[in-house]
């Protein structure tokens, strides 16, 4: 009992140590786990290094320039020929003077005189849940050739359902609806989502749209009725419902809440509840109504097929010309923003009324066609009419023409709107326009210019333009014509890279055969023959002191107008001069294709900074107004501010680092070409940039440049080198492969909306879910295309517009969820960035970035909220938008089954510690009872020897003391001798049984018949004895080895002494339950019944077997011989 107390006193802090840290394993586990994508901004930082000059020229007489004397008998002065005159294709007219119309006007009241009251029917309309609509998103915008214009073109190929365009409306959150004979498409800048009777419209062939002042989207279709769509569902109404007729062709709401639809039986007026129909019964002037106008005093003006009505909620003012029916069919109506009224009419042009008379615009006066079927006031108060043969736009004094030759898809006008960038969308039966007023214009060979690739502008002092262009020569435009000069008209070559004017008037024009001089009159030629370095001729500057500068593909010229000093002729790593300034400290700058030079009147060095020589080509070089120096190169932007350097790139915003011009315009933006596209750093941009270098606070969302390119209608993209310039009247024109593009930055939208952020679309597993559907079937389970199933998840309702599940649970086996989402804007779409977080996943605001879809995988169980804002170049960051969802735990993850699953942890560690207990007592027990038995063997051993051998020696003692006394020794000797033998063979059987050498019963057997055959010898009796020699490599304990020898020596000698036998047959066996050993003789054998089972050796046969847990069976009988089987277990 001592050990087993110490034993398990000494397990205590064990036991401690593993409940302790079992226990913390099962809190960690059931802690809830976290995955952090952690961002890392990599925040900008202005490349700002030290401006550094190196030494350019060796010290040797043939690198210092040349001087070459200019010999005048070798000019060549050449007079000029007659200019080709080419019309520039314009598309203003002169406007004429509106002429005054005599119209018709009668009142009516209904109810009165022969007019009944209106019909007043109860509406009820079928609702339909809408199905999920489908989404195209746009993948590149198209441009119809040719497109002075930069008009932008959407069909079947960009998403839009059908390219007949009807009807057109931007809603309150700048969503625009596009009205098609297909369906209804809505873009956001980004794609189209397109609604059918497939996603429950009423009918598919729309002709009329408007909002409400809920929100409600109301469609009116060429025979199917009206449909409200209130971002959730249709509602559709028919005549069955009380519309007059189920051809709608205009809608509006007006301030009460009233719809009021234009229909081919007369104008219906519904409140919410009821509809009032009117038609020529009540006073109507014609019951075909193509237009319904709400004025501001909230008028109803009514455009029918045979004159206009105006009701002013009690009677009807109706108007018809006398002029004939083409100038009652009024087709659309707008107020201006003075009040007065605009009628389009079929064939008849527009009516302008002004409250007390009308006046009459059509063709003579220069509207583009009579056929007036939609118009339009935009922003600047320019009246817009879409007809049957174009677009014409009304300034008060001109019309300014639209047709495919400026671009638009189509010359049949259905529909137009301005959206809120100042973008006029225009619908067509080919499909959808986009114009952007104060966008880019373009002239190429289709209006005029002798080629589209233009190399250089000069604007002289009569305001004229001149383009210089490749194998085009040089062409002078003033507005109506371009008047060209090329080889024909004594041009040396009809590539004109450059054009300088002088302080003089003449007009210097590089070019591929050197240098022309243009006075009005001749061109005399300046090249190799009178000292020019080279003919190949790229540029050419005139310095404050008036000497000519040319830069050539072998070196550079200076010219005083008696001699040409040359430049860089001696050295090939500058000879390839791009561009030259001079600064406003006199000193002469180069642009080479190997870096950038400055000459300072006595010697050339190199420019770089800290780090080396720039060896990049420096394609431009610029002074601003503050006296910085910037140089365009093919690595971006260099500003230089007399003793640092700062680089502009992509990663500041560029749009591309291969930059070919720059200049500052009269607002202080500075415009950088490049070889893809335009890049505008506006005044206020640059001022934050050295806010930002100046701090070192420099973040992600600074947005620097604004760009333009293909999609922003930059349509030329490649910009030539120093092709740029800023006229007298603000217009910027830019040379480009495709032709001369200009605008005017004073006109470009100034104030554009920052985009509201909103998420599209919910996904699980990169899935699309349609879940309206799910909506009505809220316990549905189903198998996604990726072959996932989406099961076990619940929602509360559907956000409005885009159907996304509010309160949204998912199952913790749905955990992989995508989100797509949008800032909605018309102007530049394509450049708005965006920034997201999840919360409870992310660590931080991930971007700016421009993808607009984002996935996350393997969530953990919890609550989730998904925040995403959009921004653009000017507008800013616009409002977030926040969506939360919910993913569920498994019953794993669960606190009931945490809690159980701690307890029964607990529970686990408390058996286990048992056990271990238990073992340990287990383990303490069998060591004691070893040592008991160890103990046990060590008293039996000496019990053996002290009972046997002891008095054995006694013996031997006694009878050597007699033997010392007795003459006769012999018998005692003899004694001694038996006794000295019995002690030797003690001692053996004593060694044999506790040597574990012995522990198998071939050594049982051999001991047996060791002792056996010399007794059998001696009686003549044969002993046989069977066992196989696996059997007899068996492994016996030491007491089953003992026990069984003295059993199996006891039947053998009872055998050789008692049953007269011959043989004797031994044989073991391996049974199912142990070791069967059979002894048996062919003696006398015995009758069982008349022996004493009381005789010793029977007995402790009997007990040993009984000791081996094993059993005897005996068979004999008198005269039959004697059969002892013996059966004992083995370990």
């Amino acid at each position: 009992m001592l050990v087993k107390y110490v034993t398990t006193k000494a397990m205590l802090p064990e036991f401690r140590r593993l409940f302790i840290a079992c226990l913390l394993l099962q809190v960690i586990s059931s802690c809830k786990q976290k995955t952090e994508k952690s961002f890392i901004a990599d925040a900008f930082k202005p490349q700002i290094t030290k401006a550094t000059f190196y030494s350019f020229f060796p010290e040797s007489p043939t690198s210092h320039p040349d001087s070459i004397r200019l010999d005048e008998k070798k000019l060549k002065k050449v007079i000029a020929g007659k200019p080709s005159v080419t019309p520039f294709k314009n598309n203003l007219l002169t406007g004429g003077v509106p002429q005054s119309l005599i119209i018709n006007q009668k009142l009516t009241t209904p109810g009165t005189d022969t007019f009944a009251l209106p019909e007043i029917i109860q509406a009820t309309g079928k609702k339909v849940q809408a199905a999920l609509p489908e989404k195209s998103d746009i993948k590149e915008v198209t441009y119809k050739m040719p497109n002075p214009l930069s008009i932008a073109s959407f069909g079947k190929l960009q998403g839009l359902k059908h390219s007949i365009v009807t009807a057109l409306l931007q809603d309150h959150t700048g969503n625009t609806w596009i009205c098609t004979a297909g369906g209804v498409s809505r873009y956001d800048g980004h794609s189209f989502t397109n609604f059918t009777t497939d996603q429950g419209l009423v009918y598919n062939d729309v002709r009329a749209v408007c909002q409400d002042r809920n929100g409600n989207i109301w469609f009116g279709t060429m025979g199917g009725g009206i449909s409200k769509y209130d971002g959730y569902s249709f509602t559709n109404f028919t005549v069955r419902d009380g519309l007059p007729s189920n051809i709608v062709y205009s809608i509006k709401a007006d301030n009460l809440g009233n719809i009021w639809m234009g229909t081919l039986r007369g104008v219906a007026k519904y409140n919410g509840k009821t509809f009032t129909n009117f038609t020529r019964k009540q006073g109507l002037v014609n019951d075909s109504v193509n237009n319904i106008l709400i004025d501001k005093y909230q008028r109803i003006w009514i455009g029918t097929n045979n004159g206009i009505s105006r009701f002013d909620g009690h009677s009807f003012t109706s108007y018809t010309s006398a002029e004939g029916i083409n100038a009652n069919l009024i087709q659309c109506m707008i107020e201006d923003k003075a009040g007065r009224i605009w009628f389009g009419t079929y064939g008849n042009g527009l009516y302008i009324f002004d409250g007390t008379s009308f006046m009459h615009l059509g063709a003579k006066e220069g509207l583009i066609d009579n056929d007036v079927f939609s118009l339009l006031q935009d922003r600047d108060g320019n009246i817009w009419a879409g007809t049957h043969y174009g677009l014409s736009k009304f300034d008060g004094y001109s019309f300014t023409s639209f047709t495919g030759q400026q671009g638009l898809v189509n010359d049949n006008i259905y529909s137009l709107l301005q959206d809120n960038a100042a973008n006029i969308w225009i619908g067509t039966p080919g499909g959808l326009s986009k114009y952007s007023p104060g966008s880019f214009t373009h002239i190429t060979e289709s209006e005029g210019l002798p080629k589209n690739y233009i190399f250089s502008f000069y604007e002289d002092k009569s305001k004229k333009l001149w383009l210089g262009s490749w194998r085009g020569g040089v062409s002078a435009f003033d507005g109506q014509t371009l008047k060209t000069f090329t080889d024909k008209q004594g041009l040396p070559f009809s590539d004109v890279r450059n054009i300088y004017g002088d302080n003089k008037g003449n007009l210097w024009l590089a070019t591929y055969k050197g240098v022309a001089k243009y006075d009005g009159h001749s061109f005399v030629y300046y090249n190799e023959e009178v000292g020019l370095v080279n003919n190949d001729v790229n540029t050419v500057m005139q310095d404050r002191d008036g000497n000519f500068w040319f830069g050539t593909e072998n070196g550079a010229s200076a010219f005083d107008g008696q001699q040409f000093i040359n430049f860089f002729t001696h050295n090939d790593s500058a000879n390839h001069i791009n561009h030259i300034m001079q600064d406003k400290k006199g000193n002469i700058w180069f642009g080479a294709t190997t870096g950038i030079f400055k000459y300072d009147g006595s010697r050339i060095t190199r420019f770089g900074d800290e780090s080396g020589i720039f060896r990049e080509a420096c394609n431009y070089i610029y002074t601003d107004r503050a006296g910085n120096t910037w140089f365009a190169t093919a690595k971006g932007i260099l500003r230089y501010d007399g003793d640092s350097l700062t680089r502009f790139t992509q990663k500041e915003g560029l749009i591309n680092n291969e930059t070919v011009s720059m200049l500052e315009d009269e607002r202080g933006s500075f415009w950088i070409t490049t070889r893809f596209g335009l890049s505008k750093l506006s005044a206020e941009k640059l001022k934050l940039f050295e806010q930002r270098a100046t701090s070192g606070n420099a973040y992600e969302s600074d947005a620097y440049f604004k760009n333009y390119g293909y999609a922003d209608n930059f349509l030329g993209i490649g910009c030539n080198l120093s092709a740029i310039l800023e006229t007298t009247d603000h217009r910027i024109w830019i040379g480009t492969n495709n032709g001369a593009t200009s605008f005017e930055p004073s006109k470009e939208y100034p104030g554009p909306i920052p985009p509201d952020a909103q998420v599209t679309a919910v996904k699980i597993a990169g899935q699309n879910i349609n879940w309206p559907q799910l909506q009505e079937k809220p316990d549905t389970a189903f198998l996604m295309k990726n072959g996932i199933w989406l099961s076990d998840f619940h929602f509360d309702s559907l956000s409005r517009w885009y159907n996304l599940p509010q309160g949204l649970s998912l199952a913790y086996n749905n955990n992989d969820i995508s989100f797509d989402f949008a800032g909605c804007t018309m102007d530049q779409p394509h450049a708005v960035k965006y920034q997201y977080q999840l919360m409870g996943s992310d660590k931080n605001m991930n971007g700016p970035t421009d993808q607009s879809t984002v996935s996350y995988s393997n969530l953990q169980p919890g609550h989730y909220s998904f925040i995403v804002k959009a921004m653009n170049y000017d507008a800013g960051w616009g409002k977030e938008y926040t969506y939360s969802f919910t993913i569920r735990p498994s019953w794993w993850q669960t606190w009931w089954f945490r809690t159980l699953a701690a307890l029964t942890t607990l529970l686990l560690i408390f058996l286990s510690g048992r056990f271990i207990y238990q073992y340990q007592l287990h383990k303490q027990k069998l060591a004691l009872e070893k040592e008991l038995a160890v103990q046990y063997e060590r008293q039996r051993i000496s019990s053996d020897l002290h009972d046997e051998i002891g008095a054995t020696l006694s013996s031997i003692n006694i009878y050597s003391s007699l033997a010392k006394t007795e003459s006769n020794k012999e018998p005692y000797l003899e004694s001694i001798s038996a006794n000295v033998n019995d002690v030797v063979s003690k001692l053996d059987d004593l060694v044999w049984k506790i040597n574990p050498k012995y522990d198998t019963l071939d050594s049982v057997i051999y001991r047996l018949m060791f002792f056996a055959e010399p007794l059998a010898l001696a009686k003549n009796i044969s002993i046989n004895l069977e066992a196989s020699d696996e059997l007899r490599r068996q492994k016996l304990d030491a007491e089953t080895k003992h026990q069984l020898f003295l059993v199996l020596k006891e039947l053998l000698n009872n055998a050789l002494k008692h049953s007269g036998c011959k043989t004797i047959n031994i044989a073991f066996f391996s049974a199912s339950t142990g070791l069967q050993v059979v002894v048996e003789d062919d003696g006398k054998g015995y009758d069982e019944a008349a022996v004493n089972t009381q005789r010793n050796g029977l007995q402790n046969i009997a007990r040993r077997i009984q000791a081996m847990q094993g059993i005897i069976a005996t068979k004999t009988g008198t005269g039959a011989g004697t059969q002892i089987t013996i059966s004992i277990p083995l370990a």
